[in-house]
């Protein structure tokens, strides 16, 4: 998948739960294409909560649509590293059309490619690519 992230604008704070205990994230947001196995060529869109000071992202949302509509829902957490790149834990959560009653999980890894002005501020959206492996029944 291929797309961009982009934060919530204002920047909205949200409740997230880290190894060490409750926290405050960010709600970032997320949008683009891709093609899949089960969904052929699709849209997507995300949400999810990302905690700045760890890159741990939880309570993520994602919609793909495939080209007749059909709609597959997967949940998802992970963590950023420093260089941008990540890991997340992604399950499949029903749908609509062909995949009403969708279950399973993937992995998937994900590169983010940052950009800044000269005085170190952020320029969104940022590109993401995202590969996910993993199995799904419907």
């Amino acid at each position: 998948m291929t797309g961009v992230v982009f934060p919530q604008m204002p920047p909205t704070p949200c409740p997230i739960m880290l190894p060490t205990g409750p926290d405050m994230g960010l709600v970032m947001f997320s949008g683009g294409t891709g093609v899949g196995t089960h969904l052929g060529k699709f849209t997507f869109q995300g949400v999810e909560c990302v905690s700045i000071a760890t890159g741990i992202f939880d309570d993520g949302r994602w919609t793909g649509v495939a080209a007749n509509g059909d709609q597959l829902h997967m949940n998802y957490k992970g963590q950023l590293r420093p260089d941008w790149t990540g890991a997340e834990e992604e399950v499949y959560v029903g749908g609509t059309g062909r995949f009403e009653d969708a279950t399973g999980a993937s992995i998937g890894e994900l590169k983010i490619s940052p950009a800044f002005d000269p005085m170190g501020n952020p320029l969104f959206p940022w590109p993401l690519e995202i590969v996910s492996v993993g199995h799904i029944s419907y």
